[in-house]
């Protein structure tokens, strides 16, 4: 479902309760940097702490490790700068490492 699925839903189910007289409340939560503050070592010591097999914590490590990203300003680059922190955007493994 779209945002604006997300949206309507709320509108109508709103109007739903209001009419019959209802109270609620709603609390929303800004998740757009989530995927850029995901600590690696903290993530690795809540799989261990899961139990989670070591081939698969082995795996999330290379995943995670030796990244690097360079700034692009027109058309000049920066150096390349280590990521420490966060998981990658668009890779399919991130939304659940970022849950952990």
């Amino acid at each position: 479902m779209s945002t604006i699925d997300q949206l309507m839903r709320i509108v109508t189910d709103t109007q739903i309760a209001l009419n019959k007289g209802w109270r609620g409340a709603a609390v929303f939560m800004d998740l757009s940097s989530a995927f850029d503050t995901v600590w690696h070592e903290g993530l690795l010591y809540k799989l261990y702490a899961m139990n989670f097999p070591t081939t698969i914590i082995r795996w999330v490590t290379n995943f995670l490790t030796d990244r690097t990203t360079k700034i692009r300003s027109g058309e000049t680059f920066s150096e390349e700068i280590n990521i420490k922190r966060g998981v990658p955007q668009g890779a399919a493994l991130s939304p659940i490492l970022d849950l952990c």
